[in-house]
């Protein structure tokens, strides 16, 4: 039971509401039987928890109906029902804080009873709560469309009623803006649609491309080019819309050569993050902030160093403004808390790195908890070239559950056995390492594959040539890490050792 879909809901529930929802229970209107109110009864004394062996079901039906013999059909039974309560209660919970949503149900259903004089009352009040309920996004135009529409359902049922013929200039006018909603609730929730499947582009393997979505972005950009960014414009005002339209744009080409300096999509959102924060939702920022993220490790294995000093500063921004996790995630995300690590240790930032992992530490995932901690002071303690305390902790990591974690701890133990010249372990490891990225070809994104496939070549080259010195190679091994054309992960750092062996 205590996997059940009844124990999962319950569990979501605050005090207040496992109080309220027996209110909702007791209720004669939702629910006339008395089996399930003692079920609630029962279940609500052990409300958090729930610990499995106070809600078997035979614990159940011995605790609440003693003296009559067990049925596990009747006790599925009154189970089922408390879940479909449970249902309808955080469904009613929702329409109560949602007041626009369940006021547009309200104004349908005074439609269809035609009862006109509480429709207009009822209208003005949801469409000023629609106007104060936040930012203009795509929820906010479904939301002024599906007005207008009842508006014209209302013009519709008055039309016999009142000569609208003196109004219909008026009333063409409401049909327009429920188009133009309706373009604006098109254009918000298919770009923001569109530049997510752009983004698993970058981790997985897939890619996506629409030829109308493409065909709207060139009128999108067109109109933002005759009209600039002064708000002016029809749909290219929107500062959303615009950060939509310039990070589709920047993931279109990941194979560009250009310098920072150039790299016009990029510096646009950066300052656009950085400066118009307050006019974005926090989970646009959330996604802005990975998209250029993406862009600078991009870029980074192109060769371009300079990104990685943007992306210590993207870290900054987003710790300030507490986007480096999603507005529904309480805890610190495992991936982004390593990632922060890295970025500020590879500008020899030590002690920053040092004590953000005190400061965080304590609102870390727990599930990756130690994988994450332990990984963290490896790459502190491997920039600051102490690699015997790199290795001590990168060995305390056992078992690593997430595939990105067993991919970072492959590749900085690879880093560790070069710089200890432990060969033979680092043979086999390339191997190891060679089998699990078959193993997630499926899986793994095109870039990351062959960034990866890169370093593996270039790092297998190196050992030999440190294992057994031969410099015949090493003006073809650096001719290819300076080779912008190709992705390799690591290049920096495979750059700087190639150097190492070629002053040797």
């Amino acid at each position: 039971m205590k996997n059940s879909n009844l124990i999962q809901i319950l569990k979501t529930f605050s005090t207040g509401e496992i109080k309220e929802f027996g209110e909702f229970v007791r209720s004669g209107f939702f629910n006339k039987n008395e089996s399930v109110i003692k079920l609630y009864d029962y279940l609500r004394k052990y409300h958090p928890d729930y610990e499995e062996n106070r809600i078997a079901k035979e614990e159940i039906h011995r605790k609440i109906f003693a003296g009559t013999k067990y049925n596990d059909a009747f006790i599925r039974k009154i189970i089922f029902n408390l879940t479909h309560l449970a249902e309808s209660y955080i469904t009613y919970n929702n329409s109560v804080q949602d007041p626009v949503d369940s006021g547009i149900t309200l104004l349908a259903e005074l439609n269809k009873r035609k009862l006109e004089k509480l429709f207009t009352k009822h209208f003005t009040e949801i469409e000023k709560e629609n106007e104060v309920s936040g930012l203009k996004n795509h929820v906010y135009y479904r939301r002024k469309f599906a007005l207008e529409a009842q508006w014209s359902n209302y013009s519709d049922n008055m039309r016999y009623k009142v000569d609208l013929h003196d109004k219909k200039e008026y009333h063409n006018e409401r049909t327009g803006e429920k188009l133009t909603h309706f373009v604006n609730y098109f254009l918000f929730h298919s770009m923001d649609t569109y530049r997510t499947l752009k983004y698993q582009g970058y981790v997985d393997r897939f890619e996506y491309n629409d030829e109308l979505l493409d065909n709207v972005i060139e009128y999108l950009l067109k109109e933002l080019h005759e009209s600039g960014t002064d708000g002016k414009s029809k749909y290219t005002g929107k500062l959303t819309l615009r950060v939509y339209l310039y990070e589709i744009m920047l993931m279109r080409d990941k194979s560009g050569v250009e310098r920072l300096a150039s790299d016009i999509y990029f510096l646009k959102l950066k300052d656009m993050l950085r400066n118009g924060s307050e006019n974005l939702l926090h989970d646009s920022r959330f996604s802005l902030y990975n998209i250029l993220l993406q862009h600078c490790a991009n870029r980074i294995m192109r060769g371009f160093s300079e990104y990685r000093t943007e992306r210590f500063v993207l870290d900054k921004i987003a710790l300030e403004q507490k986007i480096y996790m999603s507005r529904v995630e309480t805890e610190f995300p495992p991936p982004a808390f390593a990632s922060i690590v890295r970025d500020a240790c590879e500008m020899k930032e030590f002690e920053w790195a040092r004590a953000f992992i005190e400061k965080n530490k304590g609102s870390l995932e727990q599930t990756n908890f130690e994988t994450v901690l332990n990984l963290s002071y490896a790459i502190v303690f491997f920039n600051e070239k102490d690699f015997m305390r790199s290795l001590e902790y990168l060995n305390k990591i056992k078992p690593v559950k997430r595939w990105e974690f067993k991919s970072a701890v492959k590749e900085m133990t690879m880093q560790v056995f070069y710089e200890l010249s432990m060969f033979e372990q680092a043979y086999y490891l390339v191997d190891s390492f060679r089998h699990f990225q078959s193993s997630m070809s499926r899986n793994f994104s095109i870039d990351r594959i062959e960034s990866r496939t890169n370093y593996l070549k270039f790092y297998t080259r190196l050992l030999r040539i440190k294992e057994d010195p031969d410099n015949t190679e090493l003006e073809n091994i650096l001719n290819g890490l300076n080779n912008n054309s190709i992705l390799i992960f690591n290049r920096d750092w495979l750059r700087e050792k190639a150097e190492e062996l070629k002053l040797k």
